[in-house]
């Protein structure tokens, strides 16, 4: 699909503009909850985004993860699958609570994620890149191979006899094969009119608002809708949609425990079916966490 590609420069820029808009909003609630007694030098760790569960493109991935201490957190670092695959120390703090981007090149199947900070290691997230993995099938059976019956065989002698063969050639005859008939492909999907709420220009509250996405389709009989972030092009949520009567909707529930942070996003939505895949930008979202 090609959306989890982003140079880390705008992730950088993300972090910058972004930390303490994000402290208001979906990040202040661990931020909060991080221990608040001075003499403890514990570390606290959380990856923010992508979300446990989510579906990946294989490619540049961006993990961001933030980590507070009263002692301070010097470095984070990113382990998939137990190893580790990047590391930074050039964190963007805001008081104890640091936070940063680390990028990684997925590859296809299930992946578990974990940041290390500090001495901490944050709760796995578990992620999908690309389609799910196919079961190979049954080897075929081995052919057996029967003995043979036994022969008994008497000896006798017989007269000779004198035959005289006279040999007849029969012409072959040759069959011409017979070709069945080739199906035409299925036609691909496509998409049409596209609707987004909230419209382009109206704030997204963090908490209780949908976001909601419908369109007339054809060919097609699933979908999904995908959150970006403008700044990175990092993919922020993933929702499943369904196909009925020609119109593709998915919606994302307001009342979801995770929070759109403040920022910009856009939507696009992929629609799939037998004749293959077609995707389609479905519009601009603005997210304000502040009014909450």
């Amino acid at each position: 699909m090609g959306k989890n590609e982003a140079a880390m420069a705008g992730a950088g820029i993300l972090l910058k503009v972004g930390l303490p808009l994000l402290l208001a909003g979906g990040g202040v609630a661990a931020y909060l909850a991080a221990p608040s007694n001075a003499a403890s030098l514990r570390a606290d760790v959380w990856i923010d985004s992508p979300e446990d569960g989510v579906l990946l493109d294989a490619g540049s991935v961006f993990v961001v993860a933030h980590a507070t201490a009263a002692s301070g957190v010097s470095s984070l670092s990113l382990e998939v699958d137990g190893t580790v695959v990047s590391s930074s120390s050039d964190l963007e703090a805001f008081d104890t609570l640091v936070s940063a981007t680390l990028p990684w090149l997925a590859t296809d199947g299930p992946h578990q994620l974990v940041v290390t900070g500090g001495g901490q290691r944050s709760a796995p997230v578990m992620v999908h890149v690309g389609n799910a993995t196919e079961v190979p099938s049954a080897a075929l059976p081995t052919r057996l191979t029967l003995p043979s019956s036994a022969t008994t065989t008497t000896s006798s002698t017989v007269p000779e006899t004198t035959t005289t063969m006279t040999t007849t050639t029969v012409p072959e005859t040759t069959t011409a094969p017979t070709t069945p008939p080739t199906a035409p492909p299925p036609t691909a999907p496509a998409i049409g009119n596209v609707t987004l709420s909230p419209a382009p220009g109206t704030a997204l509250r963090c908490t209780g608002d949908q976001v909601r996405v419908t369109a007339d389709v054809t060919n097609a009989t699933s979908g999904q809708m995908k959150i970006y972030f403008t700044s990175t092009n990092g993919l922020f949520e993933t929702v499943n949609g369904s196909v009925a009567g020609g119109v593709f909707t998915a919606t994302r529930d307001g009342a979801t425990p995770t929070k759109v942070p403040t920022g910009d996003y856009y939507v696009t939505i992929t629609v799939s079916g037998p004749g293959g895949t077609d995707e389609t930008n479905a519009g601009p979202l603005f997210s304000s966490c502040t009014k909450d």
